[in-house]
């Protein structure tokens, strides 16, 4: 494979055709590197968009030796393989625009991986997640309950510039990602494609709304009981998508709602945030476990 050159200048690419776009960059362990450039604008859509550059490339093999890849692919929220098949594949992908709301909305992207040489590092300009668009945006992973932040607070775009993706000891077969500590996280998905294991790494842009809306929202959320045990189950009155997530911001758990209920998953005592999302409204409320 050519290499290809790797500049760490890290710059927003620059487009009149686009609100925002950046390069994420990637490297494996003997020195192999490649970049996507991604992004949001509002005439954009959530496929292949010729005239902001992108190709769909999902016909053409994978290269032998280490290339990465942005598609749509959908973690599955019930076994840690993936449950969707791409619709594309590309080096480049700008999204639709959602800054211009004030209800929480998110744009996810899969980062896709061909390599056998790990760990492969990732690499981004923090500073560009400053902006009250881009604030919470994520990195995420797999676990067999949920998707998952990847590495706590270390994975939020705007506080670490780098992760590092390395198979666990046990198995060639699992990867993880490490945060700056090296410590092990969550399994990443993984599918095959011809003779290639391809690893697969999720992000999503999220605005300051996620930590920021005002509790009470909805005059018929309820959230019970409070105080709760940390296996105990969570009765929410409004159904939607949940996210739990602790006092310092490392998301913990997420799902939807079934049932009318919330199963907790052994969480240590403290405080926490419950955020519920559906087409009427944000709520956010706190909890206790005990």
């Amino acid at each position: 494979m050519k290499k290809l050159i790797f500049l760490f200048l890290f710059l927003p690419v620059i487009s009149q055709a686009q609100d925002f776009s950046f390069e994420l960059y990637f490297e494996d362990a003997l020195g192999n590197r490649d970049t996507l450039v991604l992004g949001y604008d509002p005439l954009a859509t959530d496929s292949i968009d010729a005239s902001f550059g992108e190709e769909n490339i999902i016909s053409q093999p994978w290269d032998s030796v280490f290339e990465v890849r942005v598609g749509d692919k959908i973690f599955s929220e019930s076994a840690p393989n993936i449950s969707t098949p791409n619709t594309f594949l590309s080096k480049k992908q700008i999204l639709a625009s959602y800054c211009e709301t004030t209800r929480l909305t998110s744009h996810n992207f899969t980062f896709q991986i061909q390599t056998d040489n790990y760990p492969v590092k990732v690499f981004w300009d923090k500073s560009l997640f400053q902006d009250t668009c881009l604030t919470f945006s994520l990195f995420y992973g797999k676990m067999q309950i949920a998707d998952l932040d990847v590495a706590g607070i270390h994975s939020f775009l705007k506080w670490q510039d780098s992760l590092m993706i390395i198979p666990t000891p046990a198995s060639s077969q699992n990867y993880y990602v490490y945060n700056t500590a090296d410590v092990p996280d969550y399994e990443l998905s993984q599918y095959v494609s011809g003779d290639k294991n391809i690893v697969c790494l999720g992000m999503v842009f999220y605005k300051e709304t996620y930590l920021s809306v005002a509790e009470n929202s909805l005059s018929d959320f309820v959230l019970s009981p409070n105080p709760v045990s940390s296996n105990e189950k969570l009765n929410v009155s409004i159904s939607g998508n949940y996210s739990i997530l602790d006092n310092s911001g490392k998301m913990i758990q997420t799902g939807k709602v079934e049932n009318g209920a919330v199963q907790l998953n052994n969480l240590e005592s403290g405080i926490y945030f419950f955020i519920l999302e559906n087409e009427n409204a944000v709520q956010k409320t706190k909890f206790v476990v005990r």
